[in-house]
């Protein structure tokens, strides 16, 4: 059978009141935000590295045509020592 509004409500009233229950409820969003944080962090990690892969893939293409290592280095932002270790 489903509760009525007035049964919700004094539900929701009782555990507003329970410290267990919301030592839990605290728990787990404490669990989920930190959860979220290095979610966030792996993502803009893998992001960063590779970002910094497709630079260095486009050197090396670069370095195959010929092109200069300080035309390189202004286009991929790289310095002339990463460029010259490709």
């Amino acid at each position: 059978m489903a509760m009525t509004k007035d049964e919700k409500i004094k539900l929701y009233e009782e555990l507003m009141e329970d410290k267990d229950f919301l030592h839990e409820m605290n728990k787990r969003e404490q669990a989920d935000l930190k959860y979220r944080g290095e979610l966030a962090y792996a993502k803009d990690k893998g992001m960063k590295e590779g970002f910094e892969q497709g630079k260095l893939n486009i050197a090396k293409n670069l370095k195959s045509l010929d092109i200069s290592v300080d035309d390189i280095a202004k286009i991929t932002c790289l310095s002339i020592d990463e460029i010259k270790k490709l």
